[in-house]
């Protein structure tokens, strides 16, 4: 009798967890689905996105950037992306507020592969970078070209809305100008945020 009691109870726990899969497989092969149609030709995404910048230069320590993205998706696979962003790094055992703060906008074209809800992408484009040095009472700055590289993942949620994660390299000519110091002005992101597709 006991064996029989928990033979039932074994049948009976196999057949709640099949009803709890097969419950949530309708709502992860709707976000499946959602996201193959997602992107498609003639679609459009904006994005918002945070994050930390990494100078290349060792006088400088790692600050905050946030950025923002307009998107329009030439194929369903392939995007022209306009970003702009700053960051704000400080000099290494700084004084007085010295930083410095690249401000920049960025065109780049964007190859995404389809993955379900997961979309893993490639980035590569060319901008302008504008340098403001802080060396109080004094600044500085200058604006310089730049090329960027990067990729990222990015999660639908549904048809409209997905999270993303990037890691972007950019490289900018020359160096970033203050009144007293002049410094690298590559740098690395990384950066998380969200993107509305409409």
């Amino acid at each position: 009798m006991r064996r029989m009691n928990i033979g039932l109870l074994a049948v009976a726990f196999v057949c709640a967890s099949v009803g709890v899969v097969e419950a949530q497989q309708p709502r992860r092969r709707a976000r499946q689905e959602a996201a193959a149609v997602t992107p498609h030709a003639g679609s459009m995404a904006l994005g918002a996105n945070f994050g930390i910048a990494a100078p290349n230069d060792d006088l400088l320590d790692n600050g905050l950037t946030p950025n923002g993205n307009f998107e329009y998706y030439v194929t369903p696979r392939f995007s022209l992306r306009a970003l702009g962003g700053t960051a704000w790094s400080q000099f290494d055992a700084p004084r007085l507020g010295k930083n410095v703060r690249p401000t920049y906008i960025d065109f780049s074209s964007v190859y995404n592969w389809e993955g379900g809800a997961w979309h893993p992408f490639v980035a590569g484009g060319v901008g302008l970078y504008h340098y403001h040095v802080s060396e109080p009472p004094f600044s500085g700055g200058n604006t310089e070209p730049g090329v960027s590289v990067g990729g990222g993942l990015e999660y639908f949620l549904d048809a409209r809305n997905s999270l993303k994660g990037e890691v972007t390299y950019h490289g900018v000519a020359g160096q970033a100008t203050g009144p007293f110091a002049t410094t690298d002005t590559s740098f690395w992101t990384t950066t998380f945020g969200f993107k509305r597709y409409f």
